[in-house]
């Protein structure tokens, strides 16, 4: 019998080729994207997982919050980790590790490296990174020792082996390779190419970071024991924080224990890299749905319009004793074969088109993917249900057919299952239109997000890193870069800008009550040039001068947030004080006068609020150095910054950026997603204008007498494609009133992820209703232009 299923099956896909192929081709795109979307998903899903002890792994998050102001970091201070093991000693261990940029050299052969990672000696118990050489308990024990990867061995030291061999860290620091790692597996949320024995530390950091609460520096992970709830430790930790930073404190500052396999789809802030998002991960699980709904519903539509050339085969094999059930496993039958070999050639696109999403989502996922038996698995599994689902509709309704009604020419096709298919209809335009909604949402923030004002000129900026051997020198190295032809000003911060912001000090402030403001603030030490380089505005008082020789001393710049925060009307000449480095590296006060407000500018990304920051001069403090060019013949002005930096810098890898450049990298991400998401929009429309084919040709077929009979007294072809494109038309109105309201409600629910956003434009719902409407309109009009072109005498001929 299934044979003949089969059979039969096959032979009613090659007489209708063209409805065949579009079945087909409609499904094949669908599971495709699908597949494809999956893929995406699991691989984002799966970071971490791969650690023997995951599911006992935990990171610190540091969370800061007061009446106004609130914050969080994943990141600790240095002396958090001994604390910890003191006071609970029922953690199994505790693992530090910070991340670095420090110079490598081997013989001549000088790098900066970006992924360093210093870590205690127990980081290869708590993670399962795979050592080729070298043994786990004991591999960082002794201090100034590192392990490197398979790129850095290759890099270094070609072929050889490097276990035993020494590089030189910071120029003069030399370490002892005692083993190599394997590259760390691309579902990582951190890639280390060298880990680094945190019993080096006195290299890295000074004693501020080992002493002092406040000075975020490392990641604090934990590893605990089996049967032990994190809750119950989370629980005492407001107790731990009293005993240890103060009472005060313990009111404002609280920990979180955050598990291993969420830290990628989560972002608190001082990430090692860019994470991604559950929220993303909702909206391409969505977008597969709704593909999945739109590919199922083409199937149906299309199935649907062939009811009228099928009724007299229903009706005949009724007549000779074929039941209901058995024609019901027939068409089911062909609905699972059509799904079947959609599956096929979904897997070819898929393996086509892998490429092309690595590409979009910065993945490294290959064509062993697909093959897996999972995959394949789930895959047929899915193509199954499909088939069937997707043809009960069709295999239901076809085989109701009455015989006597077909036979004798009575049989009206599709009247008890208008509504339906209708229905159909207007869930794929509500599906359309909040796809096409979504892209010019996702599109309108990536454009607000770079073209907002940042509050200061990020054009012709160009930053740099300064090594502590040259910050002595300063004031020299500054002047000559002034006389580089073309560089107009220089300056040197603390604080990167369009990095992060990550001294919080405490502070005084005249009248103000320090019990009312329970926070901290954030400060950035610069230099009298600062302002005027950077272009930022004075909204109150002037910037810094070398006119005031106190403004080195005591003088201080505040921000509006800052302002805001302490409630006061007016700042310059307001007493202010907190805290600096000393050339012994201890904090000590710093006691002075206001001397003016810049307005509020972005120090951060967008994706932070602006925070109170103050601004004071330091030359123990600073290390970023930005210059602002005059933008000609930019080359030969790099190049004249490049031999200054080498007369000073020997032998330092000189590395500059552009900061209008590193804007752009830092959306990079959103760009990514915002394109992801519009090409497979693009797909699941297209997918949709198959289904509204669909629809038209059942809706000519059932009307060709009628088309017909309007031609023979008179009727245009205009005519007759305004008839059969106005209940489409009605469709979309009513699509529009469904879709509009819930896509507003998803874009709302999207943007609540950024601190700074575009708001929820009624033209969007507009431009995307009437986007769909073309669609649907020129999807249409072509077979209803094929409908008025057709000769009336022969849809007549039987009249």
């Amino acid at each position: 019998m299934l044979k003949n299923y089969l059979k039969i099956a096959v032979r009613n896909l090659l007489r209708y080729k063209a409805f065949s192929f579009i079945n087909v081709f409609g499904l094949a795109i669908g599971i495709a994207c699908v597949i494809l979307i999956l893929l995406f998903v699991s691989d984002e899903l799966s970071y971490d997982r791969f650690h023997a002890h995951r599911d006992r792994i935990y990171r610190i998050i540091t969370h800061y919050h007061n009446d106004g102001h609130s914050g969080s970091i994943a990141m600790g201070e240095h002396k958090l980790a001994p604390l910890l093991k003191t006071d609970f000693p029922e953690i199994q261990e505790i693992v530090r590790m910070s991340q670095v940029n420090p110079i490598v050299r081997v013989g001549d052969q000088v790098f900066q490296e970006n992924r360093f990672y210093i870590a205690d000696a127990n980081f290869f118990k708590v993670f399962s990174f795979d050592l080729i050489s070298g043994n786990r308990e004991t591999v960082l024990t002794e201090p100034y020792t590192v392990v490197v990867n398979e790129d850095m061995a290759k890099k270094y030291f070609g072929d050889e082996n490097p276990v035993g061999k020494v590089i030189h860290v910071l120029d003069t620091v030399p370490m002892k390779i005692t083993g190599l790692m394997r590259n760390m597996p691309s579902n990582s949320h951190f890639h280390a190419d060298f880990v680094c024995s945190m019993k080096s530390e006195k290299a890295f950091f000074n004693n501020l970071v080992f002493n002092n609460w406040g000075e975020i520096s490392v990641y604090n992970y934990l590893l605990l024991p089996e049967g032990l709830n994190p809750a119950s430790l989370e629980a005492r930790f407001k107790s731990f924080i009293a005993k240890n930073q103060g009472a005060k404190s313990a009111e404002v500052v609280s920990y979180h224990l955050q598990p291993l396999p969420d830290i990628h789809l989560q972002d608190w802030g001082y990430e090692h890299e860019t994470n991604g998002s559950m929220s993303n991960i909702y909206v391409f699980l969505s977008i597969a749905l709704a593909i999945l709904i739109i590919a199922a519903i083409n199937y149906m539509n299309l199935a649907t319009a062939r009811s009228a050339s099928r009724a007299k085969e229903v009706g005949v094999r009724k007549v000779i004793g074929a039941d209901r059930a058995h024609l019901i496993r027939q068409f089911l039958t062909e609905s699972v074969l059509i799904t079947g070999l959609a599956l096929v050639m979904a897997l070819m696109l898929v393996k086509l088109f892998l490429p092309v999403l690595n590409s979009l989502a910065n993945k490294t996922m290959t064509a062993n993917y697909i093959i897996q038996w999972e995959i394949l698995l789930g895959s047929v599994v899915f193509a199954l249900l499909l088939g069937v689902g997707a043809g009960s509709y069709p295999a239901f309704f076809l085989s109701g057919f009455q015989p006597i009604q077909v036979l004798k020419g009575k049989f009206t096709a599709g009247v008890s299952g208008a509504w339906l298919r209708k229905g159909f209809v207007v869930v794929q335009f509500c599906i359309s239109i909040g796809l096409i909604a979504g892209v010019i949402t996702i599109y309108k923030q990536l454009q607000y997000m770079k073209s907002k004002e940042l509050g200061f000129s990020a054009e012709q900026i160009l930053t740099f890193g300064l090594p502590s051997q040259v910050q002595p020198q300063y004031e020299a190295f500054k002047n000559e870069l002034k006389n580089v032809p073309n560089v107009k000003e220089v300056s040197i911060s603390s604080k990167q800008l369009l990095g992060r912001l990550s001294s919080t000090l405490g502070f005084k402030a005249e009248g103000v009550d320090p019990e009312k403001i329970k926070s901290g603030i954030q400060v950035v030490v610069v230099d009298h040039d600062f302002f005027h380089t950077i272009d930022a505005q004075m909204v109150e008082g002037r910037e810094f001068s070398k006119q005031f020789p106190t403004d080195a001393e005591s003088g201080f710049i505040l921000n509006q947030a800052a302002v805001e925060m302490l409630g006061w009307q007016s700042a310059v000449g307001k007493s202010f004080e907190t805290s600096t480095i000393s050339t012994d590296f201890e904090w000590v006060p710093k006691k002075g006068q206001v001397v003016g407000v810049v307005k509020d500018f972005h120090y951060e990304p967008l994706f932070s609020k602006i925070v109170p920051v103050v601004f004071y001069i330091d030359p123990n403090w600073g290390g970023n150095v930005t210059i602002r060019l005059s933008g000609q013949d930019i080359p030969a002005t790099v190049a004249g910054i490049r031999s200054v930096w080498d007369k000073f810098a020997t032998n330092k890898p000189f590395e500059p950026s552009f900061l209008d450049e590193r804007l752009q990298r830092l959306y990079f991400a959103q760009e990514q997603f915002g394109q992801l998401i519009g090409y497979f929009s693009v797909l699941a429309i297209f997918i949709a204008c198959l289904g509204l084919y669909g629809l038209a040709t059942f809706t000519a077929e059932q009307r060709t007498k009628e088309i017909g009979i309007r031609k023979v007294l008179g009727a245009s072809v205009a005519n007759v494609v305004g008839l059969l494109s106005k209940d489409f038309l009605k469709l979309v109105l009513l699509a529009n009133v469904i879709a509009w309201p819930l896509a507003w409600w998803a874009m709302r629910q999207w943007l609540q992820d950024f601190a700074y956003r575009t708001d929820v434009s009624p033209w969007v719902f507009v431009l995307a209703g009437a986007s769909a409407l073309v669609i649907a309109l020129l999807t249409v009009s072509y077979r209803a232009i094929r409908a008025g072109l057709a000769n009336p005498v022969k849809s007549l001929r039987t009249e």
